[in-house]
């Protein structure tokens, strides 16, 4: 998980990835498509933000196991 902070300091969900960590040592690259959940309406998003309850998974550990 990507996290974040608004511009009232609250920490949030910015996306979720994942990536294959190598065994071998040395110096590696690599590239993670981070992705992140819309909220249902608009009107649902504008009310998240000033909440402070962004779209965001409940399990996101089974979201990302399952690709």
């Amino acid at each position: 998980m990507l996290y974040g902070t608004d511009f009232f300091g609250r920490s949030f969900v910015e996306g979720y990835g994942n990536v294959h960590l190598p065994t071998s040592p040395g110096v590696q690259q690599r590239k993670i498509r981070v992705f992140k959940p819309l909220p249902q309406s608009i009107i649902s998003g504008i009310f998240g933000y000033l909440g402070g309850v962004m779209a965001e998974y409940k399990d996101p550990e089974k979201v990302l196991s399952l690709g």
